[in-house]
């Protein structure tokens, strides 16, 4: 049930966040921010509708994203202001794009008329994590935290290597590679051995990182649980994201369920829990992450590979 009506101030993001709609409605966060989604052929791609994306996402056909810009932040955080209400915008790590830079600019334009009314924070993780941080904000928003309470914690807690920790295995290297995001070579010799990445987000800036690498899906994810059971922290729930891939979500959920430390972890994957495209677009249909409060980020112990 949506609660504008009835609160001073606004959560909104972006569609770099994996919350589907009903989930957002439920939560009364807005997301008038759409990063904009191009296959190669030229199509645009609809945010909402990944079971097309994922049809037609491939190497030959590959999708490409592009930053926001400023004139359409200003345009959405008026949107609110006009209405009376305060807005905190908490969008993707500008680690990974300048479209933070824009949401920036745009506050610094509309303070001039509405001072001290818009915080945008970099939410320093994407996907699932940036809609766990949200979900937790909603949470507060919820329990009667006011709009400078939910800003001071969102700051204080964004940083924070144990508030949001995501990895994820990405099933072959050649969207990293072609995407610019991996060496050719590191991609071309990683598909031969079978070699799997895991990456992380990190605290400081939002840039991904290499965790470590693994031979083949099975060790890899392994591996992925292995961390998870010495690094989960007291809140005992995980959100499995994954792409085009349901088996492989299946195959982590039953890791954790059978490891002896994680009997008692909730786990949360299904049709609800898709990495959207503004993800996927980089790093391809055979991605899983893990997202979950631990108690910090950063590699992996060593892998065999």
């Amino acid at each position: 049930m949506y609660m504008s009506d009835e609160c001073d101030y606004v959560i909104t993001t972006d569609s770099a966040v994996d919350l589907t709609p009903d989930t957002l409605r439920r939560l009364d966060i807005h997301r008038p921010i759409l990063i904009s989604c191009n296959f190669k052929n030229g199509e645009p791609v609809d945010p909402d509708n990944l079971e097309k994306f994922y049809s037609e996402l491939s190497l030959k056909n590959m999708a490409t994203t592009a930053a926001v810009g400023e004139i359409l932040y200003v345009d959405a955080f008026e949107y609110f202001l006009k209405q009376g209400k305060k807005v905190i915008h908490v969008g993707l790590t500008a680690g990974l794009t300048s479209s933070h830079d824009s949401a920036v600019s745009a506050q610094q334009t509309l303070s001039v008329s509405y001072p001290g009314c818009i915080a945008v924070i970099d939410a320093l993780c994407v996907s699932g994590g940036q809609g766990l941080l949200l979900r937790e904000m909603a949470n507060l928003r919820l329990n009667g935290a006011s709009f400078e309470e939910v800003v001071a914690y969102v700051e204080a807690e964004r940083a924070n290597p144990s508030i949001i920790h995501d990895f994820a295995i990405v099933g072959g290297l050649d969207y990293l590679a072609k995407g610019g995001r991996f060496p050719q070579i590191a991609g071309f010799v990683g598909n031969l051995m079978k070699l799997r990445p895991i990456l992380y987000i990190d605290a400081k800036d939002g840039k991904i990182q290499q965790a470590g690498t693994a031979r083949g899906n099975n060790r890899t994810f392994s591996a992925m649980v292995e961390k998870l059971a010495h690094n989960l922290g007291p809140k005992r729930e995980v959100y499995i994201y994954y792409g085009n891939n349901p088996k492989d979500a299946e195959y982590c959920a039953e890791l954790i369920r059978n490891h002896k430390l994680l009997a008692d972890v909730q786990i949360f994957y299904g049709p609800d829990y898709l990495i959207g495209h503004t993800i996927s677009a980089h790093v391809g249909p055979g991605v899983v992450a893990f997202f979950y409060k631990g108690n910090h980020r950063g590699p992996l112990p060593e892998i065999a590979a």
